[in-house]
């Protein structure tokens, strides 16, 4: 039986957000190895997805949202990742997230 992935959402999709998206299905099996286990990105919130990226990366239509909520209220999601930035409403994103129990990684 396969291991239960490592669910991880994203939220900001510029450039540190798609840059870490890119990171993390480029290099993919030596993170799996070194976590013990499937880590996936389930879900990625940005508020305008027609936008140009900084970095050229496909993601899934299905793996998009508009709504950050879709991200924070998911409980298969394990790990936050805030890439946003600024304060507003990212220190409000990372709450929530820690108090769902979520870990959290931001680039403020």
């Amino acid at each position: 039986m396969a291991e239960q992935p490592i669910y991880v959402g994203i939220i900001g999709f510029g450039n540190i957000g798609s840059g870490t998206y890119k990171t993390l299905c480029d290099n993919q099996a030596s993170i799996d190895r070194k976590v013990g286990g499937p880590l996936r990105v389930k879900r990625i919130a940005d508020v305008n997805w027609s936008q140009a990226r900084p970095v050229e990366v496909s993601v899934p239509e299905e793996m998009r949202t508009e709504d950050a909520a879709v991200v924070l209220d998911d409980p298969e999601i394990a790990i936050v990742v805030e890439a946003i930035g600024g304060t507003d409403p990212a220190r409000k994103f990372v709450l929530q997230a820690l108090h769902a129990g979520k870990s959290v990684i931001t680039s403020n």
